[in-house]
């Protein structure tokens, strides 16, 4: 069986004798409740480094995108926000998840990343066919959006809310289908149904898994948006 991927910092690759030798062995298909995922390895200490790393790099984003959208020569304020709580995901996230008509896309994307570091978890084929004429625009946004929710997991709910108020509002104007899907979303918020993504990962676990397959060496994952926040930390640290 295909072993993990190893994790890995931003410049620089480490082993560890202590990661797990074989893939979490999850059962395939079962009405059973998943557990949930911590990470890619054994090691807690790998994990908090991944997600400092997450945060560190969705900040450098953070001060990147807030240059660009304030220089003449660059994206206009229309076409680039100027909140630093939306800018890596807001616009992204409205773009490219709109045309994937679930209710539970988040929690699919993020299944979605779990198989591609472990192909032995339960297909989705539905949600396959959804993305697949536009993967790596999808794999891209996803990651962004991921990124931006891994920062701000310890927010306040007002926080969420506010975002999720924000993209319903573009949803309507721009008549996609986010609409639709925040709708569904706003509706369990106010119903007070929990985050269901930290239902099935920890925000330690989901920056593994992201930090994991940035650094595959076979398939990375978003190797554009990988340049793109290596360069955004050379920039915040005068590299």
């Amino acid at each position: 069986s295909q072993q993990p991927k190893r994790h890995a910092s931003l410049f620089h690759r480490h082993r560890s004798n202590s990661r797990l030798s074989v893939r979490p062995a999850y059962p395939e298909q079962t009405n059973e409740p998943r557990r949930v995922f911590e990470g890619t390895d054994a090691v807690a200490q790998n994990r908090r480094v991944a997600l400092q790393r997450v945060v560190e790099v969705h900040d450098a984003l953070e001060v990147k995108y807030q240059s660009e959208s304030s220089s003449p020569t660059t994206a206009t304020s229309s076409e680039r926000p100027t909140s630093s709580s939306s800018s890596i995901s807001i616009d992204v996230f409205t773009t490219d998840f709109a045309s994937i008509p679930f209710p539970d896309a988040e929690v699919r994307a993020f299944k979605y990343f779990l198989r591609m570091w472990d192909p032995s978890e339960p297909s989705d084929p539905y949600f396959d066919t959804a993305i697949e004429s536009s993967r790596l625009q999808f794999e891209e946004a996803a990651s962004k959006h991921f990124f931006r929710r891994i920062a701000l997991w310890n927010e306040s709910e007002e926080v969420l809310e506010a975002s999720r108020r924000k993209l319903f509002r573009r949803g309507e104007k721009e008549k996609s289908e986010l609409g639709k899907l925040w709708m569904v979303e706003k509706g369990r918020s106010e119903h007070g149904v929990r985050d269901e993504l930290k239902q099935v990962t920890t925000r330690e676990g989901l920056a593994q898994l992201l930090w994991t397959l940035l650094h595959d060496f076979q398939k990375p994952l978003a190797p554009e948006f990988f340049e793109e926040c290596k360069e955004a930390l050379k920039r915040k640290y005068g590299m």
